[in-house]
């Protein structure tokens, strides 16, 4: 690898990697098409965590990239830093960056960094470690297995733990494709890219009996039961990314996690919110919980419902007598539905010494979005609503079983109202000559219907 002729230089020239020091925490790579749609043309950003204190007074404008496609004799690409802020003893970078691929194939984006943050426990002298992360790509002619857009990381908080209880954590990872995800803890890599060979799960440090247990749950959240050693600890998330059963990326999280020995009792979620499964234009509306038992507790949420998507979901707190409530609503429309759950995370918990504090305050949703073509014919069969001719070019009838005043509205995929009015009898015509050829969505009470006009 070049990152190896990168490191010999350093050394020939006499610097350490003491003196390249920035004490990195975390750090991922994402990417996302640009426009024209081409999904050779892409732009990276790359997240990276560094301490700010006087051990670690070196700083990064910039950092070497290699992109995948260069040859042993290419120079590598600098990636520009193009914001940061501090909270804390913590500078948060990002760094952006575009490339365009000439050729079909799987691509490994790296960085690699001279060293990590000193002290970290489940890695022999991690500050003389290099901090490397990556991300694949895969380009073909075919658009399914072609990864136009990775994940990005939406829960963005350098995790904290507190000793002796329980602690869980989710990235709030997001793919605007839809993609089916996988999660895995991996090892930390270091120079080269290779596996740094002390490294172990903090549940599995070399000379310790016992200090929790950590597992890994299908929805990607960390769970961490009663960790017992103050102090730090450096793990890898990888998020792998499947196209109709075939892997077309991933990108890997490298993160630390502090445990502490707080002074007050972390708070937890009051109740379990169940996952949810609805059709367009269903209002979703649920609250989360917490007992007001320690100072200033709040509840935050991430997931791309909220943030990452044009019809975006909205999430409120209060505080109410001893409980701190967050209430979440969002009313997903037809450019919403896909066969992936969205995944919405709450966490739970207090700034302490500017380290976000969650501990069980996790609270994980998943929300499906029908497509009301596919899943609810038995639905409207049930609720004797029916429409004919379907497909239909100048006027359709909708009969419905009771006679009684009903609204309904007809949508396009984009979730755009075109035709509304209230149903005054058991058959009623609609004229939609005036509508363009397409597939429109026809909804009355709770049932949405799929109709086709045709020229």
């Amino acid at each position: 690898m070049r990152f190896k002729l990168f490191f010999t230089f350093l050394f020939i020239t006499g610097c350490s990697l003491m003196c390249f020091a920035t004490h990195n925490l975390s750090g991922e790579i994402t990417y996302k098409k640009l426009y024209p749609n081409n999904p050779e043309n892409k732009e990276f950003e790359v997240i990276v965590y560094t301490q700010t204190d006087s051990s670690a007074p070196a700083d990064r404008p910039y950092l070497n990239i290699l992109f995948g496609d260069e040859n042993w004799l290419s120079p590598q690409d600098s990636i520009e830093r193009v914001d940061f802020y501090t909270e804390g003893n913590i500078k948060y970078n990002t760094y952006k960056a575009f490339h365009t691929y000439l050729d079909i194939g799987e691509f490994l984006i790296q960085i690699e960094d001279p060293n990590r943050s000193g002290g970290v426990l489940n890695m022999e002298e991690s500050i003389n470690q290099a901090f490397f992360f990556e991300s694949k790509l895969r380009v073909t002619n075919d658009a399914v297995t072609t990864n136009e857009n990775s994940v990005v990381i939406l829960n963005t908080h350098v995790p904290a733990a507190c000793i002796n209880d329980t602690w869980t954590y989710n990235v709030a990872a997001f793919d605007i494709d839809g993609d089916s995800l996988g999660y895995e803890l991996v090892p930390c890599k270091g120079l080269d890219g290779l596996d740094i060979n002390s490294w172990s799960l903090p549940d599995q440090i070399p000379g310790f009996t016992y200090n929790g247990d950590m597992y890994l749950y299908t929805d990607g959240t960390i769970f961490w039961e009663i960790p017992l050693i103050a102090g730090s600890y450096n793990i890898a998330l990888k998020i792998t990314e499947y196209s109709q059963g075939v892997e077309i990326g991933f990108i890997v999280k490298d993160f630390t996690i502090v445990v502490n020995l707080c002074s007050q009792i972390p708070t937890e979620f009051s109740e379990f919110v169940q996952d949810i499964s609805v059709y367009p234009w269903t209002e979703i509306e649920f609250t989360v919980a917490t007992d007001d038992l320690m100072q200033n507790p709040t509840i935050l949420s991430y997931g791309g419902v909220l943030a990452e998507i044009y019809n975006a979901a909205s999430f409120d707190v209060s505080n109410e007598l001893d409980q701190v409530v967050g209430t979440f609503n969002w009313t997903p429309n037809f450019g919403d539905i896909r066969e992936q759950p969205y995944l919405v995370v709450f966490n739970t918990g207090y700034i302490n010494e500017n380290d976000w504090i969650g501990s069980e305050g996790t609270e994980v949703v998943q929300i499906t979005v029908l497509d009301p073509g596919v899943n609810s014919i038995q639905s409207i069969e049930n609720s004797g609503i029916n429409i004919f001719p379907n497909p239909t070019s100048n006027l359709v009838t909708l009969e419905v079983a009771r006679s009684e005043e009903q609204a309904y509205s007809l949508s396009n995929s984009l979730g755009e109202k075109l035709i509304s009015g209230v149903v005054t009898q058991k058959s009623q015509v609609i004229d939609i000559s005036s509508l363009s050829a397409n597939v429109y969505y026809l909804k009355i009470e709770n049932s949405v219907i799929r109709l086709v006009k045709t020229n």
